[in-house]
């Protein structure tokens, strides 16, 4: 059971910081639309996240160096993708909103001998 000793809160209701009795923390920031925009604790990890207009997340980045990229067309429909571990897809879709093709791949890196 986990006993939650200081919890503060936004005008939005949205929890940005919260304390358990171990001295465990969590500190939270969210954008105008409620979406969260940065995530950090107490053990030295944390999160950044960017959205578009539409609130699509458009690129994340971490402590452990990992992030994503991600692009989208005016139908909020994803169109690339790409993350830092070699991960890269792109994605086109027909008037009607099927998906016309996706084309995906994972970048490999050739070790030096």
């Amino acid at each position: 059971m986990v006993n939650v000793v200081i919890k503060e809160f936004d005008g939005d209701g949205n929890c940005i910081f919260m304390q358990e009795y171990t001295g465990y923390w969590i500190k939270q920031e969210f954008n105008t639309k409620g979406l969260l925009t940065y995530y950090e604790n107490s053990h030295g990890y944390w999160n950044k996240r960017e959205y578009d207009s539409n609130g699509n997340e458009t690129a994340y980045v971490d402590s452990d160096g990992y992030w994503t990229k991600i692009q989208y067309d005016d139908q909020n429909r994803e169109t690339f993708y790409e993350n830092s571990k070699g991960h890269v897809s792109v994605s086109s879709y027909h008037n009607d909103g099927k998906l016309d093709y996706q084309i995906s791949k994972r970048k490999t890196k050739i070790k030096d001998r």
